[in-house]
């Protein structure tokens, strides 16, 4: 099974898990913890189920940063793992949504996509953020 799970919190921590690691719950069960939340890493903004390791995935913060990173370059953790920084935040700033594309997408596409609908762009807006 080359299912993976994404989650994301809101401090920029992030994973990725193997889809095996959460067994099937009964009708009693409590749920399975899928991250190690901590102060610093904040609580559970979005978790998605996505197939394709070539995958990106764009996050989009309080402040209306937004980075793009692929998702080959999270590792894979455990379930108890408070996983690895995802995306650096400023005072007061959180990570506010998630987003998975499984298409391939150039960053010149972002620009003349933005140029198309009249986004001012500044100098390497369109490129992907470390």
């Amino acid at each position: 099974d080359d299912d993976y799970v994404v989650v994301i919190t809101s401090g920029g921590y992030g994973k990725k898990m193997e889809i095996g690691e959460f067994r099937p719950q009964g009708r009693g069960g409590k749920g399975l913890k899928a991250i190690n939340l901590r102060r610093k890493t904040g609580r559970v903004v979005a978790a998605q189920v996505f197939a394709d390791p070539d995958a990106q995935m764009f996050l989009l913060s309080n402040s209306g940063q937004m980075i793009r990173q692929s998702l080959g370059e999270l590792r894979v953790l455990g379930r108890y793992a408070q996983g690895m920084i995802v995306q650096r935040l400023g005072d007061g700033e959180e990570v506010a949504g998630l987003a998975v594309s499984e298409e391939s997408i150039a960053a010149d596409d972002f620009a003349d996509d933005a140029a198309e609908s009249g986004v001012e762009q500044t100098e390497g807006a369109a490129e992907p953020s470390e």
